[in-house]
């Protein structure tokens, strides 16, 4: 799934499924969400059994320890980049924010459905998509399969292509009206596509995922290679999978054959550190001061302030956690809230984009007097797993929870 998904997403996905009956049970364990960038990890760490795919693809053309280069997986929904250097033992480090946008191949499909509305009037659109779906969308397969796919973006590569509705979509003829229906009636029902008219669907979408390159490139000094998962070509060393539609397929297989293994697998070829592309922080309480905001005031003369624990754009090694140290008799008066937001610098949980996440309860032993403890926060793609134990371990008290809405 897209790293964007919530909690709110993911509970779709489960009760869709639960309903075609891909699972027993809503909550059963046997449905597993992990984001598409870790698939393609998994893909590309996982392909060859004796050997790193990616690696290699990166080591064919000369690009070596300390490189650097930009992944960007081309979806139909969502586009996503990520730039990694590549470190020794097969290692991928990454040293951008990723960044991504909802301007995948879907949306060449839209621009060809409102190109078929000036052609034959957005209401006969709109009756076929609700009375008819099944037509709209076969239409619109035959224009992937058949237009789609093979375009390159040159004018010597085009060949025009004819639609002919009469076969493709014949329900629609009963929708079409007044001038529309004289122009379908001339033409016989069919509508010729040419190059201008095809390259006009992409160019926007094209555009949206230079821009995404561009913000890439930008916050980097070099990039050695792209590794692409479907479209573009550029003047830059361009690699793309042998099978690139079936990348995030192959990578969910390899993941969910290896389940009871990743831990072993995190050990030697997971990407080595990560950037936060979030700022993490808790609330604390402390003395309201002449400089805060006065709404902000509590009765009490205090005020909630958001303590930074992770700035967006800092990076940190995977396997590596964030600890704070915290009094016993503190954690049993006081719960942690931990919240998210895209700014870097905030002052206040209550401020504009400020969301919580959650909210850390731990229930310390009576035994505990003043035991000093360790929040430790782990960070993954889409969770955070906090853990709070004993500094000095004297009764091996432990407690762990996972928070999955960290966007």
């Amino acid at each position: 799934i897209p790293a964007e998904y919530d909690d709110n997403a993911k509970a779709i996905m489960r009760e869709c499924a639960y309903k075609a009956c891909l699972i027993n049970e809503e909550n059963s364990m046997g449905l597993q969400f992990i984001t598409k960038r870790k698939l393609m990890t998994y893909y590309f760490f996982s392909y060859e059994a004796t050997s790193i795919h990616c690696v290699n693809m990166l080591r064919e053309i000369n690009i070596n320890d300390g490189n650097d280069a930009t992944f960007i997986d081309c979806g139909s929904d969502t586009i996503e980049l990520a730039t990694q250097k590549l470190f020794k033992n097969h290692n991928l480090g990454e040293i951008t924010k990723r960044n991504g946008d909802y301007c995948g191949g879907n949306f060449v499909d839209d621009k060809f459905v409102k190109f078929l509305s000036r052609k034959v009037g957005p209401s006969a659109i709109d009756l076929v998509r609700k009375n008819h779906y099944s037509q709209l969308q076969y239409m619109i397969q035959e224009f992937s399969r058949r237009v789609k796919f093979s375009f390159t973006g040159q004018q010597e590569d085009f060949m025009p292509f004819e639609l002919d509705l009469y076969e493709l979509c014949p329900v629609i003829r009963q929708y079409i009206k007044d001038s529309e229906l004289d122009k379908m009636e001339v033409n016989e029902w069919c509508i010729e596509l040419n190059f201008d008219d095809v390259k006009a669907m992409f160019d926007p979408v094209i555009e949206r995922i230079l821009q995404l390159i561009r913000t890439q490139l930008n916050a980097i000094s070099s990039c050695e290679a792209m590794i692409l998962q479907e479209f573009y070509q550029g003047n830059i060393n361009i690699i793309v999978p042998a099978r690139p539609l079936t990348v995030i397929a192959e990578g969910a297989v390899q993941y969910g054959l290896m389940l009871d293994k990743l831990d072993e697998l995190d050990k030697t070829t997971t990407i080595s550190p990560r950037v936060f592309e979030k700022t993490y922080g808790i609330k604390i309480t402390r003395k309201w001061n002449s400089s805060d905001p006065i709404e902000l005031k509590l009765s009490d003369g205090m005020i909630n302030s958001f303590l930074r624990i992770a700035k967006c754009g800092n990076e940190i090694p995977s396997d590596t956690g964030i600890s704070m140290i915290f009094s016993s008799s503190f954690i049993s008066r006081n719960s942690l809230d931990l919240f998210v937001t895209d700014e870097h610098n905030v002052k206040y949980c209550d401020s504009p984009g400020v969301d919580l996440i959650g909210t850390l309860k731990f229930h310390i032993p009576s035994t505990f007097n003043n035991n000093a403890i360790s929040i430790t926060l782990f960070f993954d793609d889409t969770t955070i797993k906090v853990v709070a134990q004993e500094v000095d371990v004297k009764t091996g008290w432990k407690y762990e929870i996972v928070f999955d809405n960290i966007y």
